[in-house]
């Protein structure tokens, strides 16, 4: 039997999947199972979403549970958090009973650790291979619990989306399988080339991950001799009060803008009339974010998060330190230097879902490659 054309029932277990209202959360679940040859049904927790247009091989179950998240690492309240967030966990699993023992899943993809038990149940049940992607934030919890750690041994397959996080956990039993981008949406597009204008992007939920506050006090110092520039910010978030303020607090209302959410479609023409992209992230894994501006041609300045060295270069943006003055001097930095945005497009086509969704496949069949 010729071993490509075999069909897989595969259960892929995320807490989100990409919807209308926000296309930018599960994403990667979303794309894998649109590019996949196999059978995909996912299983979700139910936030009363409507999701978008999936193919005809793809099904989707969502699970009610107890609406709780872990919030920022250190949180004095994390551990009562985790204790919530175990109980809706065994929630979600019991209630995933009837679902999985219908489907009897080849293999099982956990897009988060917090849904090992339901995996744990498949491989007991149904004798099901475990396929667990680590995300940036879940990576750093792995990294900081013995016990999270330890749950690695019983993965059959564990994915990265970051080389760093595989460089310094020290383990040779992780893959790497970066995001990808959407490149039917985000491409460098030439009607918009005479329409550029000075302005400085960032996309990301306003939560701690993306670190505005810094990202605005560094603005600041950049703008007091740059100050034909505006800095636009898209994206919806618990910190928005915070980050209003400190706007007000530095006076920069008519120079730092707040645009909320926004399509993706929107947010595409944006990358294609600004002239940078900012990413001032304290953790990420591999921010797909960056793979859509590059596509869209934008030189990128990031600090040194998840797999940026990997897709960062010379002739496509610049790295930055965590630091507020450090990052203004390279905002400074890269306004100066003449970048190919067509080189920069081209550079990162590599990374679109679907060779993502084609790579993981190769590894559900057993080729590692």
């Amino acid at each position: 039997m010729n071993r490509s054309k075999v069909v897989y029932n595969i259960l892929k277990i995320s807490p989100s999947f990409a919807s209308h209202t926000n296309p930018g959360s599960g994403t990667n679940a979303f794309f894998h199972s649109k590019y996949s040859k196999h059978k995909s049904y996912i299983l979700t927790e139910d936030r009363n979403l409507n999701y978008l247009d999936v193919s005809r091989n793809v099904k989707i179950k969502t699970i009610r549970t107890i609406k709780t998240g872990l919030g920022e690492l250190g949180d004095k309240k994390f551990f009562l958090k985790l204790v919530l967030k175990f109980f809706s966990t065994v929630l979600f699993t019991f209630k995933s009973f009837n679902y999985i023992n219908k489907i009897k899943p080849r293999i099982v993809h956990l897009y988060s650790p917090i849904y090992f038990f339901t995996g744990l149940y498949c491989k007991i049940i149904y004798g099901s291979k475990i396929v667990m992607t680590i995300h940036g934030t879940d990576g750093l919890r792995i990294q900081n619990s013995r016990l999270l750690k330890t749950l690695l041994n019983f993965i059959d397959i564990n994915l990265s989306l970051s080389n760093r996080f595989i460089k310094e956990i020290n383990r040779k039993d992780i893959l790497f399988l970066g995001n990808g981008f959407d490149d039917s949406i985000f491409y460098l597009n030439s009607k918009y080339k005479n329409l550029r204008r000075k302005y400085i992007i960032s996309v990301g939920n306003l939560r701690w991950q993306k670190d505005h506050l810094k990202m605005i006090k560094s603005f600041n110092i950049f703008q007091k001799n740059n100050k034909e520039f505006k800095l636009l910010i898209v994206g919806e978030g618990n910190l928005r009060k915070d980050i209003e303020n400190e706007i007000l607090n530095l006076n920069l209302n008519k120079k730092v803008f707040l645009l909320g959410k926004k399509n993706q479609k929107y947010i595409s023409r944006l990358m294609n009339i600004s002239s940078i992209f900012l990413l001032t992230s304290k953790s990420e894994g591999s921010p797909k974010v960056v793979f859509e501006a590059m596509s869209c041609g934008l030189p990128i300045l990031s600090t040194d998060v998840g797999d940026i060295k990997n897709n960062i270069n010379e002739n496509t943006g610049l790295i930055s330190n965590n630091d507020i003055n450090c990052i203004a001097h390279n905002l400074k930095k890269i306004i100066t230097k003449k970048y190919d945005r067509e080189l920069i497009s081209k550079e990162i086509k590599f990374k679109s879902w679907k060779n993502v969704s084609l790579k993981l496949d190769r590894i559900y069949e057993g080729n590692k490659k």
